[in-house]
């Protein structure tokens, strides 16, 4: 999952004011201070079901990287993978 450098923004906001209520309320900091609010769950949740499963973006990316840097064909890879499993059940 990618963050947006908004979407950081926003939780580090977030956090500052909740640590600034709390300091100006002369109240620790527990968990009953810095719990986000309801709506702001409901809209991360939506934001974050929103998003893919599989960016096919970046497995193109990745593909292409792997292809430029192992040229070797898939098939050859195979070939001396059985070839290895079958000298190595022989001996």
């Amino acid at each position: 999952m990618i963050i947006s450098d908004e979407q950081l923004t926003q939780v580090i906001e977030y956090l500052r004011t909740s640590e600034q209520r709390c300091g100006d309320e002369g109240m620790s900091c527990d968990s009953s201070c810095a719990n986000p609010d309801s709506a702001l769950i409901e809209q991360l949740r939506g934001e974050l079901m929103a998003l893919p499963e599989c960016r096919a973006d970046r497995v193109q990316e990745v593909l292409a990287t792997i292809r430029e840097e192992y040229p070797i064909a898939a098939d050859a890879v195979a070939h001396k993978m059985i070839a290895r499993s079958i000298s190595d059940a022989i001996r």
